[in-house]
């Protein structure tokens, strides 16, 4: 055999046992040539396929179907088409999952159009997509188990707290004068943990309901001017305490929200209580109400500590703590910009947040027109 029929053979070699499956069709997907590869993964003969049977005719019938409508189509216009998952019924009538692309050949003239097609066997990335979705199944199971202990703990837990911080809230304000120093201090340590573990349960509450899509919108057409200024009065009393000073500055024209008014407090309670416990005295925190021609925006700007780079978007994940500590002690529980994202998302708006070291940090929440 002289040199051209040994590379002729060769390429017949290669051709016959490459490690895919080749076939040759018409247009109208009828076989003209198929290898040794396709003939051995599926159980056909040779001469069962070629000028008998379309590519199509071997296909699952939900492929069959797919095929009809898409991929055929999308082969004419374009002229290849790939990677198209595909089950092939075998001679044996078992399915061998695949994955299929292709290709228009070179016609000249008048010559017929034909398409070459290489076929993959996707048995393997089939049973790992399979155990993949098997495990994000198990996950999901496994963090509603989650949510649901965690609220029914939650709400064993709240009352009792409630009570507690209650009494020692009285104890406090009528008692306070007839103990001494230590008996003050501890009444006051119990009111002040009391009340963290209270908003500590009351944050878990909402973020297991919230993760287990169970966040309900009161949608209420709603002033949202007055409700940023009735929070910031709220709020400037802990202000007012660490001698920082709060600047409002409203909206001239601002029409009414769509929201939910209680959930939406509790995002601007948040904004604004965070801004006060990062923010060193004789400073000042800045919020300011605006829109364009699709969002309100509101913006709560501090002069505290700053968070580092790194920390900006893990502020927003549950338990995360990204500022370097609060200025007076307070306590945060690490849920709060969480439920803020959460609340606001569900609102179709967004939260972001820049920062500087040292400068201080900027919270930035649109909320559209058409909320929810």
């Amino acid at each position: 055999m002289n040199k051209a029929g040994r590379n002729e053979a060769d390429f017949r070699e290669l051709y016959e046992h490459a490690p895919c499956g080749y076939l040759l069709t018409q247009e109208d997907g009828l076989i003209l040539n198929v290898n040794e590869t396709f003939l051995v993964w599926t159980g056909y003969e040779r001469k069962e396929l070629t000028q008998k049977l379309r590519f199509q005719d071997l296909l699952s019938v939900p492929g069959k179907i797919y095929y009809e409508t898409h991929f055929a189509p999308l082969l004419k216009m374009q002229g290849s088409v790939s990677e198209i998952a595909f089950d092939l019924r075998c001679e044996s009538r078992s399915l061998l999952p695949v994955l299929v692309t292709s290709v228009q050949r070179h016609a000249e003239g008048d010559e017929p159009k034909q398409y070459r097609t290489t076929i993959f066997d996707a048995t393997a990335r089939r049973h790992y997509e399979q155990e993949l979705l098997q495990q994000k199944r198990k996950l999901e199971r496994l963090n509603d188990e989650k949510n649901e202990l965690l609220g029914m703990a939650a709400h064993e837990l709240r009352t009792p707290l409630g009570v507690i911080a209650t009494y020692s809230e009285f104890l406090e304000e009528e008692a306070g004068p007839l103990l001494n120093q230590e008996h003050s201090d501890f009444i006051s340590l119990i009111r002040s943990t009391s009340d963290y573990m209270l908003r500590l349960i009351n944050d878990i509450l909402d973020v297991s309901q919230i993760e287990a899509g169970k966040l309900h919108l009161n949608l209420q057409l709603t002033d949202f001017q007055l409700l940023v200024e009735q929070t910031v009065a709220i709020n400037r009393r802990l202000a007012d305490r660490k001698q920082i000073r709060v600047v409002f500055t409203p909206d001239s024209v601002l029409p009414r929200l769509l929201i939910d008014q209680h959930k939406m407090a509790q995002v601007l309670d948040n904004l604004l209580i965070n801004a006060t416990k990062f923010s060193p005295a004789n400073t000042q925190v800045n919020i300011k109400l605006s829109h364009d021609k699709n969002n309100v925006i509101l913006t709560v700007a501090d002069q505290g500590k700053g968070i580092p780079a790194d920390d900006l978007e893990k502020i927003f994940m549950p338990f995360s703590h990204g500022q370097a500590g609060s200025t007076n002690g307070e306590r945060s529980t690490g849920l709060g910009l969480a439920i803020v994202r959460r609340i606001v998302e569900g609102h179709g708006g967004s939260v972001t947040v820049t920062s500087q070291l040292n400068q201080g940090t900027k919270f930035k929440l649109l909320l559209p027109f058409s909320s929810g």
